[in-house]
């Protein structure tokens, strides 16, 4: 059983819903939406995916994260240069 599925996302018979810590990180993930609008729908399927045991590492989920504070960072550059 992974990690994730405690601590981050709980499992009801209709799917899963984000614990009071998984709500947290979420909203604190927010803000990377200005520069990919996919953002929270692609780490909730990487959630998902590590929460029903389809992925055995967090690896992607991190990566996907990566991928993003690097464009976050391009954003604020680029707003900031204006």
């Amino acid at each position: 059983m992974s990690l994730v599925k405690g601590k981050y996302m709980k499992s009801y018979s209709m799917g899963y819903m984000l614990t009071a810590r998984g709500r947290r990180l979420a909203d604190s993930l927010k803000g990377l939406e200005i520069a990919d609008p996919t953002y929270s729908t692609r780490i909730s399927k990487e959630l998902i995916k590590l929460a029903t045991g389809e992925s055995r590492s967090a690896e992607t989920l991190i990566e996907t994260v990566k991928e993003d504070v690097e464009r976050l960072k391009e954003v604020h550059e680029a707003l900031f240069n204006l």
